[in-house]
């Protein structure tokens, strides 16, 4: 993209600020990892830079017992998604992730907090693919919202291409 998806302007607000309100609205707590805070939230900064998402999530300590995990490349998320994914969440799983295209989205999903523990005994793990491997999980691929609210983005075009296809 050339800057960073958090500063993408989307309908005049950066896309990282409108993805932590959705969830802000939800009534989910909110802390931003990452290289840069978000006006107003809890910020954990990464300890090594471009080390990954699954490197900030190692060392996040969650307060509850359900997290939702959400990058910040998603241009047309809507807090729905998180109920849909709690009402649905069996008991039994360790984590729910959206399927799209066939491929899970742990970007996008709910994890429970013992889940955060098995990154401090792997530290062996680099991947998200690496951590999902180690958990139990519940995968939706028959979403009950848009597949567009959880689609990310990754050049100016597919960006554009989104946003017209969610007005």
């Amino acid at each position: 993209m050339g800057m960073s998806k958090a500063h993408l302007m989307v309908k005049g607000v950066p896309l990282g600020a409108r993805i932590a309100a959705e969830l802000d609205r939800a009534g989910w707590p909110l802390t931003v990892l990452g290289q840069e805070p978000i006006a107003g939230y809890p910020f954990l900064a990464d300890l090594k830079e471009f080390a990954g998402p699954l490197a900030a999530l190692r060392q996040y300590q969650p307060g509850g017992d359900l997290v939702f995990v959400a990058a910040c490349d998603m241009p047309l998320f809507r807090r729905d998604v998180v109920k849909a994914l709690v009402e649905m969440l069996d008991p039994e799983a360790d984590a729910i992730l959206p399927v799209l295209d066939g491929e899970p989205q742990p970007l996008s999903a709910i994890y429970r907090k013992k889940c955060f523990y098995q990154l401090v005994a792997h530290p062996e793990m680099e991947r998200m693919s690496d951590w999902i491997a180690h958990l139990k999980i519940q995968k939706v691929e028959n979403l009950p919202f848009p597949a567009d609210w959880i689609t990310s983005v990754n050049t100016p075009n597919e960006l554009q291409a989104l946003l017209a296809r969610g007005e």
